[in-house]
């Protein structure tokens, strides 16, 4: 009797110990990624011996973290996004569009580089965490866009929102009734305020119509239905709506230009990629690369003793370089890389259709009141090209942005797979100069991670 009582009091410390370390593991403790038990208790029973390689890659992904959040999002958060959610009366609309996107990038900038760092620490120690973002703004739908951002958070409101709420089992009309109620939870989940609910609403809306066009028998069809709606809806807007009511110009806005919206990023995304079979040129990859580096350091010392006119061209220039490297390594004949870039092309706009209506649902996140996303929009549609503020430096930061979002996945991960295998002498000196580097970029006061606040 006493071994047994004995015997389960040794269990239950066990747990209880077990369980503190699952919810005070540090890494993901404040902001994410969200882990579940049955993701983390296992690995925290049998305990990782401690790898060389699986650490270099974590130091790899912590330095990425540090570089997206020091380099890029802290400046463009500062010297634009904030300027002009502040105030966008002392803005002319080309410069709120470029503080729109700057945000978008800011907030997906800082909040990965933080999901970077908590794995790249996790795997310092041994554990493995699941990935939280990936490339969320190469979606082509704004489902893609979901399975893409904050995937922890995506899945947790699938599993425990969604599907509780009967997901796709009780008919299409109840499945969009669910998909919008989650998302409109998902929006109070970040605060009690009227501008998430409209920023959860607008996703939910979203996610609901594309579904409706994704599951179209006739997709052609529907989307000259819907070119005619947005025709009939533009002109009852343009004829009958009060300029003085301009939350229902929002709303009737909506109702008429999203149909052909998601008809639209619906027919693109689902555009099959077409076959391509080449011949690899590895050295050709490899000399590219070698040039993208080049241009890297020539753009860093440039923004350092200038002259500071030939960052951007580097940086463009090193984006072409990298995905030269990757189209190099695949090797397409002629004929099928016009044909890839067809593709491209197509899937592009679609892309672009998706960011933009993102952009528009982070204005009500980002704005404090209804008030202000209000004062955003109507600069925005103020029609005013001239751009004073959008001066060299923002402009190499917006660029430096997107050329780190849309970065050759072939190079990145050669450059990750040489980094964890070269010595570790090497892996010292190249975290000594990017350290030096990041010093010289970081801000002069330090920024906190934006998702600390929810």
């Amino acid at each position: 009797m006493l071994s047994g009582d004995w015997s389960s009091d040794v269990c239950s410390s066990d747990l209880i110990v077990e369980l503190s370390t699952f919810v005070l593991f540090f890494p993901q403790l404040v902001a994410g990624p969200i882990v579940r038990a049955t993701e983390l208790l296992p690995q925290l029973r049998d305990l990782p011996l401690f790898d060389h390689q699986r650490a270099a890659d974590g130091l790899f992904r912590i330095v990425v973290g540090l570089a997206k959040k020091i380099a890029i999002a802290d400046f463009l958060g500062t010297a634009l996004a904030d300027r002009v959610f502040k105030d966008p009366s002392l803005y002319s609309s080309v410069e709120v569009a470029a503080g729109i996107v700057a945000y978008a990038f800011q907030i997906y900038l800082d909040f990965s580089a933080y999901s970077d760092i908590a794995i790249g620490s996790a795997q310092l120690l041994g554990f493995t965490l699941p990935e939280n973002f990936r490339t969320p703004y190469r979606s082509a739908s704004l489902q893609d866009f979901w399975r893409r951002w904050h995937i922890s958070l995506s899945s947790w409101l699938r599993d425990y929102l969604y599907i509780p709420l009967g997901g796709n089992r009780g008919g299409e009309l109840r499945t969009y009734g669910n998909l919008i109620m989650t998302m409109l939870l998902g929006g109070l989940w970040h605060g009690p305020s009227y501008t998430f609910v409209v920023w959860g609403l607008l996703h939910g809306g979203g996610l609901a119509v594309t579904r409706i066009y994704q599951r179209a028998q006739r997709p052609r069809r529907v989307l000259m239905v819907a070119i005619a709606v947005f025709a009939v809806g533009l002109t009852v807007e343009l004829i009958g709506l009060s300029p003085t009511q301009p939350w229902a110009h929002l709303a009737f806005t909506w109702i008429y230009a999203v149909p052909l919206w998601a008809a639209v990023t619906a027919l693109l995304e689902g555009l099959p990629p077409p076959q391509v079979v080449g011949t690899p040129r590895p050295r050709l990859a490899f000399a590219l690369r070698i040039a993208a580096g080049a241009l890297l350091l020539g753009g860093l010392a440039a923004l350092q003793w200038g002259p500071t006119v030939l960052v951007l061209p580097s940086i463009v220039a090193l984006s072409l370089c990298a995905w030269g490297a990757d189209a190099a390594e695949i090797g397409p004949s002629l004929r099928d890389g016009v044909r890839w870039l067809g593709w491209a092309a197509a899937r592009a706009v679609g892309v672009v259709l998706v960011f933009a209506y993102v952009c528009l649902a982070w204005v009500f996140f980002r704005a404090q009141t209804f008030d202000g996303a209000l004062a955003v929009l109507r600069r925005l549609g103020a029609r005013e090209w001239d751009h004073p503020n959008l001066i060299r430096i923002v402009l190499v930061a917006l660029t430096a942005a997107l050329a780190s979002h849309w970065f050759a996945p072939r190079t990145f991960a050669e450059l990750r797979r040489r980094f964890v295998a070269a010595h570790p002498m090497v892996q010292g000196l190249v975290l000594t100069a990017v350290a030096l580097v990041l010093r010289e970029l970081a801000h002069p006061t330090i920024v906190p991670f934006i998702y600390f606040q929810f």
